[in-house]
């Protein structure tokens, strides 16, 4: 959506770590996922990118709102397990909070609008991340899936508080 056009010219800065770019235009943060050939499945390293641009934009008030997207038809489907396995089987025994914790706690701290554009699948924490933001546009062809439930397990990030205590998703889910 967003890489489909140049930045304007008033563009303030660009970053890349690996799959992720985030780019200042005005006052917006963007936060866009681009690993295509995984359909931006997040890995540890993405995670920790994105925390750094929400906990860095807290402090920057020449930002006023931050925006989390994915490429044409993946927002993103959901975690990279072969990361997640491979990050798991670390030799150390220290305790260690993962990069995508760190993620779930910069977003539920982050003090600024963030608006999700989805369009395509978002799968797993691709749905349940929505739930912290306070805007999500959605393409008339994305599919949320929380494949949680079909695994006997609980939806991270807090998700099944959130959607109670925040809001009713349909209220606040536009599609274009």
């Amino acid at each position: 959506m967003f890489s489909e056009h140049p930045p304007p010219a008033r563009f303030l800065g660009r970053s890349m770590t690996g799959h992720l770019i985030v780019t200042d235009e005005d006052a917006t943060r963007v936060i866009t996922l681009r690993r295509p050939d995984k359909k931006n499945a997040i890995t540890q390293q993405m995670y920790r990118g994105m925390s750094d641009a929400i906990d860095t934009a807290q402090n920057n008030p020449a930002i006023r709102c931050i925006v989390i997207a994915g490429g044409s038809g993946a927002f993103t489907a959901g975690n990279d397990l072969e990361d997640f396995l491979k990050d798991g089987t670390s030799n150390t025994d220290a305790p260690r909070a993962s990069n995508a914790v760190k993620f779930l706690y910069s977003l539920a701290h982050n003090t600024k609008p963030i608006i999700a554009a989805v369009d395509g699948i978002a799968i797993g924490i691709g749905t349940t991340m929505l739930f912290h933001c306070d805007y999500v546009l959605a393409s008339t062809t994305t599919t949320f899936s929380t494949p949680f439930i079909h695994l006997g397990l609980v939806p991270e990030g807090a998700s099944s508080c959130w959607r109670r205590a925040r809001w009713d998703i349909s209220e606040h889910l536009r599609c274009w």
